[in-house]
């Protein structure tokens, strides 16, 4: 069975959200990280080539590139952190999902290929879960990402959902290279306050459990949006190290409503009373048909308790009764519209 869990705060539960699932590739790739800064010689000539003949040798999309800046000019947070969580220790380093790779001035070509042949290997493996992103300009001056994150493997542990913003064709001083070099794969921030994301699951995991989740970050004004990435990475947290799991990639940045027939449409839903001692009413007015339309009961741990209703819904106005027949606390009601998802919160005490 698919699990779905939809994670907001208690204020977002009051609210209306809306979004629409995200696809999630059942394939594997590999996090390759170049930790290196603007005064450093080596990274903007041996290192320069070797990270930049990786890149272009992956054609096929098995890779996601960051170069994490933890000094100089392009210097970012999120290039400190994960030049820490990694271990680094100097500069350049690499560094292929969590594992430092041997890389001097004298074997590049060697690395190349071990990079490329282990980029590839990975590839071919069945993955425990992976991130689904898609990227919008939002209504502020913002962006917003839409993630779905699924684990196609029964798994355990804790595990933590993180977008990122990576910027390509910015022009820069780099030692060792010019006062104009062309820096790619610049790791800019993350969505979170936290580098390393948001919780989607502890514990034991089920297989086919998913997570929904949404990402906002104002847009910075030195970004050139046509340059940008957008990278979404799970993470596994162990002890104090949060090691690469699987990650997807969004270049393409389109309005968040591209028909004001779904802005229009958008719909008021009240679940009463919210909190009861026996059961509830959910009620809604459609302003036009619906074809996929799901009424389900949900408690905090993500686990569907019942379905009140699923099928197509006419226009007007439509009540559903929910009947008390699990323990004491508090769940949530989710309606799904066609595209649109609305969580309300509801206690039986």
């Amino acid at each position: 069975m698919n699990k779905r869990i939809l994670l907001f705060s208690i204020f977002a539960l009051s609210t209306f959200i809306s979004f629409a699932q995200v696809p999630v590739e059942q394939v594997q790739r590999t996090l390759m990280t170049k930790v290196t800064a603007t005064w450093c010689s080596n990274c903007g000539s041996w290192g320069w080539n070797y990270f930049e003949n990786v890149i272009a040798d992956n054609n096929d999309g098995n890779a996601i590139f960051f170069k994490a800046h933890y000094s100089g000019n392009l210097v970012s947070t999120a290039g400190q952190t994960m030049a820490t969580n990694f271990g680094a220790n100097g500069q350049p380093q690499f560094f292929i999902n969590n594992t430092k790779q041997t890389v001097n001035s004298g074997n590049t070509a060697a690395a190349q290929t071990e990079a490329q042949s282990t980029i590839a290997e990975n590839a071919t493996s069945n993955p425990i879960a992976n991130v689904g992103l898609k990227a919008y300009e939002g209504f502020n001056n913002d962006l917003e990402i839409h993630t779905t994150t699924e684990f196609f493997q029964a798994t355990s542990g804790d595990f933590f959902t993180s977008v990122y913003v990576v910027e390509d064709n910015i022009i820069e001083q780099q030692a060792g290279n010019s006062n104009t070099a062309e820096h790619t794969r610049i790791l800019r921030t993350s969505f979170s306050t936290d580098v390393f994301g948001e919780a989607v699951a502890s514990g034991n995991v089920s297989e086919g459990m998913s997570v929904d989740k949404i990402f906002n970050l104002p847009i910075d004004a030195t970004w050139n949006q046509e340059n940008l990435r957008f990278v979404a990475v799970l993470w596994k947290k162990v002890n104090n190290t949060y090691e690469f799991v699987n990650a997807s990639e969004d270049t393409d940045l389109e309005a968040l409503v591209s028909s004001t027939s779904i802005l229009n449409n958008r719909t008021a839903v009240n679940v009463f009373p919210t909190v009861t001692e026996n059961g509830a009413t959910v009620q809604f007015e459609l302003q036009d048909e619906v074809q996929q339309a799901s009424i389900q009961l949900y408690d905090m741990a993500g686990k569907m308790l019942q379905t009140i209703y699923n099928g197509s819904l006419s226009s007007g106005t439509h009540n559903y009764q929910i009947e008390q027949t699990v323990e004491n606390g508090m769940f949530l009601v989710q309606v799904r519209l066609d595209n649109q998802t609305i969580i309300r919160k509801l206690i039986f005490q």
